[in-house]
């Protein structure tokens, strides 16, 4: 008679400790819920990703640009300038830096971020050399 080995090994195995049961327990919580997941995660990350990669980066306005940079400096000149002459001068330096129909905007734009205090200043010249036909409001 012979002895099996297998049925040796099974006959004399150590128990399972507490860690060991708790190892087992958590590789079946990875195998069976993290996996899933994650897969699940993957496969909606990647497209998104990609199609945010190909949208590019939005490119600013360059009237947005000049509200940034020099909006400090309109209500500066404002400041110096209390009245419609001086808005008509602020208008022009704008036009010199090579803005056509875009002076209105930044200045209204510079006001209400910059120098709210000049907002009766713009509806008073608008009050007196606007057309009202472009339906511009200040507030």
């Amino acid at each position: 008679m012979t002895a099996d080995p297998l049925r040796l090994m099974r006959q004399y195995r150590r128990p399972r400790t507490r860690v060991g049961r708790a190892w087992d327990r958590t590789r079946r919580w990875v195998r069976e819920q993290f996996v899933p997941c994650a897969w699940l995660v993957g496969t909606l990350t990647i497209p998104a990703t990609a199609v945010m990669i190909q949208a590019g980066a939005a490119h600013a306005d360059p009237t947005d640009n000049y509200i940034t940079v020099y909006g400090t400096t309109v209500c500066a000149m404002l400041d110096r300038n209390t009245s419609l002459a001086g808005v008509a001068a602020v208008g022009n330096a704008i036009v010199a830096d090579g803005f056509g129909p875009q002076v209105g905007r930044i200045l209204v734009d510079s006001v209400a971020v910059f120098c709210p205090r000049h907002t009766d200043l713009l509806e008073q010249f608008v009050a007196v050399y606007g057309d009202n036909t472009t339906g511009l409001v200040l507030r």
